[in-house]
């Protein structure tokens, strides 16, 4: 398949977007499981257990 330059520059512009939003999220986890001393998947099993209380950070 032939793509068009703008495609190919618009799909890399994206991609790069992506992993950026990626690397900011995987920040945002690691900070909030330092600040908590948890792990997500302990977190997300509390949290969806109601075991965790209505914190602002929860939301």
């Amino acid at each position: 398949m032939n793509l068009r330059p703008e495609v190919i520059g618009s799909m890399k512009r994206e991609e790069n977007i992506c992993s950026l939003a990626l690397e900011h999220l995987k920040a945002e986890c690691a900070r909030f499981e330092k600040k908590y001393r948890m792990p997500t998947r302990i977190f997300l099993r509390k949290f969806n257990n109601g075991r965790l209380g209505d914190s602002r950070d929860f939301f």
